[in-house]
């Protein structure tokens, strides 16, 4: 990966996985901060079977909280059979965000199916972020997600998404912008369509400090 970024370090950044499991993942993490093709991690609580607040991951979150690098939460989307659900909520992060109230932290997918806990933690916690990869595929879920996000007035602390390669950015943002063909001829609300612009135009390496 880092190769491949260096290849093209004005279009990419690269990054990385952590294990908080593993017994090199300090060392690992040393090596990533290190490097200037990469500028965050990504961690699977569900995937890699460990509770958020695990005091092992305590010590990650320790670490790029110093080093200013962004951690970027898969969620429980499209887990394997052996995957820890539980572990998946969002909810289980308020803790780590009280307790490194200056950490970035990026839930993807907006914590599917649990989108509600994670727009309760993008209201609580100003370092807390979500994307809308993955999500942007099942419109009545998506619809429902960002309409209760604006409600919430947290609509510009999500960012856009396409989930490649399962979608290309056109396609993700075409199906963004038709999301309010759902509430059409009926009572329901629409999403703002300036909300929708606003998460497409969103500068997300601004808002997580990856400039």
């Amino acid at each position: 990966l880092a190769d491949h970024v260096a290849q093209h370090p004005d279009k990419l950044i690269g990054v990385a996985a952590v294990d908080p499991a593993e017994p090199d993942a300090m060392e690992r993490l040393g090596n990533i901060a290190r490097r200037s093709e990469f500028g965050g991690v990504t961690i699977s609580p569900a995937g890699q079977a460990f509770h958020p607040a695990d005091t092992r991951a305590m010590m990650i979150y320790e670490f790029c909280t110093a080093h200013r690098l962004p951690v970027f939460v898969e969620s429980g989307v499209e887990l394997a059979p052996q995957a820890v659900l539980e572990f998946a909520r969002p909810h289980l992060f308020d803790e780590v965000a009280r307790t490194f109230p200056t950490l970035t932290l990026v839930i993807s997918a907006m914590g599917r199916p649990w989108g509600d806990e994670s727009i309760a933690l993008l209201a609580k916690h100003p370092k807390v972020y979500a994307d809308v990869a993955g999500l942007l595929g099942r419109p009545w879920e998506a619809y429902q997600s960002l309409l209760s996000a604006h409600q919430r007035g947290v609509s510009g602390k999500l960012l856009f998404g396409s989930d490649f390669p399962f979608s290309t950015p056109a396609e993700a943002i075409e199906r963004l912008y038709r999301l309010n063909e759902i509430p059409h001829g009926t009572n329901l609300p629409a999403v703002p369509r300036e909300v929708l612009r606003g998460i497409v135009e969103n500068d997300a390496l601004a808002l997580l400090g990856m400039t």
